[in-house]
């Protein structure tokens, strides 16, 4: 459940307090993508990827037996998926799933949020760590090209998670989840990500350090209750950008 929905502008954190249900039956939404006049998104309890139009009408597109996650689109309109557990992109066209990359081997934990630039290229992020009980580990984002060629990108990540690149293609801007801040990235002629920046934190700083001195202690930190401290702490799961390049955030503490 999303507790907070933020928007992050002007160098400080405004509260949204006007909310809207769209729809009921969802297990687990991820990754919504708005893309031909749907809501795109995933249900990875149930391996569904739906969509919702402008009628509130609910479309399963296919299934992932292995959840599916983030979502994107190559130039010819082919839907990438991010399938979770077993660390793959696939590729949804005319009605069948395939394979596009393979990051099992670059990757040790589950993948989940993916941003898909106009030219194809695909960035990925990853746990870094099992859902529980693992000490805090930093990770990298993954770079996918066009044709599926798989590169590593950026290292020393916190959860890289929801992710944007800005309306003129030149800026990448990921959420560390358990960095509670968002990181910027310009995109270079490659497609790769280079002058790393901190965009903005989400949380004061004291809060990271404390879940890092938990995470040495090996304390599992889904059983910290973090709800007591939702005023002050917030950390960036899923983002999106607005017209104006104010950054939304859904926060789950």
């Amino acid at each position: 459940m999303i507790k907070n929905n933020l928007l992050f502008k002007n160098n400080k954190i405004e509260d949204m307090e006007e909310l809207k249900k769209l729809v009921d039956g969802i297990y687990f939404g991820e990754g919504p993508r708005w893309h031909d006049n749907k809501l795109w998104f995933s249900d990875f309890y149930s391996h569904k990827v739906m969509t919702l139009d402008e009628n509130n009408v609910l479309e399963t597109i296919c299934e992932v037996p292995n959840q599916p996650s983030g979502l994107g689109w190559l130039p010819n309109g082919d839907l990438l998926i991010v399938s979770m557990l077993d660390r793959k992109i696939l590729k949804f066209a005319d009605g069948e799933i395939s394979l596009h990359a393979d990051l099992s081997e670059y990757v040790k934990h589950k993948c989940n949020d993916m941003v898909v630039s106009s030219d194809g290229t695909a960035y990925v992020g990853n746990f870094g760590m099992e859902d529980a009980g693992e000490s805090v580990n930093t990770t990298h984002l993954m770079i996918v090209k066009p044709d599926g060629t798989i590169l590593k990108g950026p290292d020393k990540l916190l959860f890289p998670n929801g992710t944007v690149i800005t309306p003129d293609g030149k800026e990448l801007i990921v959420g560390e989840t358990l960095g509670a801040k968002l990181t910027s990235f310009k995109i270079d002629e490659n497609g790769e990500l280079i002058n790393r920046k901190l965009w903005a934190r989400t949380s004061p700083l004291i809060f990271l350090l404390i879940i890092k001195f938990l995470s040495s202690l090996g304390f599992d930190l889904s059983k910290v209750d973090f709800s007591k401290y939702s005023k002050s702490l917030h950390v960036p799961d899923g983002i999106c950008l607005d017209e104006k390049n104010g950054i939304w955030i859904a926060s789950p503490t």
